[in-house]
C-alpha cells in the first residue's frame, strides 16, 4: 500500500487537529500516487515535516531492515509521527513489529495504521478487527483513537467513512456502508472483498508493552 489523495486527505485533518510534529517515520518503501507532484518531498512539504524516513526489507527504502527484529537504539523514541502504510499486515510477527512501532515513537507522538479489514489476498498475511486497535492502544495508555474503513469498490469507493468510538462489533454490511455498534451481534451479511482499515492514535506517555486481552468481549457478554 502507499499514500494516496484520500489518505493524504485526512492526514491532513490529523495535523491540523493535533500536534504530529517534525520527524515521521514511514513503515513499507512507500508509494505516493495521485495527487500533485506526489512524491516524497511533496508529502513531506504538505505535512510540514522535517524529516520523512522509510523502513522496510524490501525495495529502495531510507533504512533497509527487519521490522521483526529489535529496532537500532538509534531510533528509539525518535519520531513524532509514525505511519504504517500497509507494513503491519504483511508481517508474520506482528507483536514485534508493534513493539518497534512503540520504541520509535516519543512519549506524545502519533501513529497512523493504513491496513487490511478484509480481502488483499495474497498481498499480506493478517486482517485485522476494530477491538484490537481500540484494545492494543488502550492497554497501551494512547488516547483519541479514530477508526475508518475504505472500499476499494461500490459507490463509496477510495473514501475513508467513520467508526464510531469503542464499537467493535459489525451489525450492518452493504455495498455503500459498514457500521459497527458497542455491543455484541450477529451479522450474516459480507463484506466487500479489499476493505482497508484507519487507525489514528496518540501517545499519551510511555508505559511497558502490553499485550491486550479481549475485554470488550469478556464485558459485553457478562463473563
Amino acid at each position: 500500500m502507499g499514500i494516496g489523495p484520500e489518505d493524504l486527505r485526512i492526514l491532513i485533518e490529523y495535523g491540523k487537529k493535533y500536534n504530529i510534529g517534525k520527524k515521521c517515520a514511514i513503515l513499507g518503501d512507500c508509494t505516493f500516487w495521485r495527487f500533485k507532484n506526489a512524491s516524497k518531498d511533496e508529502f513531506k512539504r504538505i505535512m510540514n515535516f522535517d524529516e520523512v524516513h522509510t523502513f522496510d526489507i524490501n525495495g529502495n527504502p531510507d533504512f533497509k531492515l527487519d521490522l521483526q527484529e529489535d529496532c537500532p537504539v538509534k531510533f528509539k523514541n525518535y519520531y513524532d509521527c509514525v505511519l504504517d502504510v500497509g507494513t503491519l499486515y504483511s508481517c508474520f510477527d506482528v507483536v514485534s513489529v508493534w513493539k518497534n512501532i512503540l520504541f520509535m515513537l516519543n512519549s506524545e507522538g502519533c501513529i497512523w495504521h493504513q491496513t487490511n479489514l478484509v480481502g488483499h489476498f495474497g498481498r499480506g498475511f493478517w486482517s485485522f478487527s476494530p477491538s484490537v486497535f481500540n484494545e492494543f492502544y488502550t492497554a497501551n495508555n494512547f488516547k483519541d483513537i479514530d477508526l475508518k474503513y475504505l472500499f476499494k469498490s461500490g459507490p463509496n469507493k477510495e473514501k475513508w467513512q467513520n467508526i464510531s468510538p469503542n464499537c467493535n462489533y459489525l451489525q450492518v454490511s452493504n455495498e455503500s456502508s459498514l457500521k459497527f455498534v458497542n455491543h455484541n451481534c450477529t451479522v450474516r451479511h459480507r463484506i466487500m472483498c479489499d476493505t482497508a482499515l484507519s487507525c489514528f492514535v496518540k501517545r499519551n506517555g510511555i508505559v511497558p508493552f502490553k499485550k491486550p486481552i479481549p475485554e470488550h468481549y469478556i464485558k459485553t457478554n457478562g463473563k
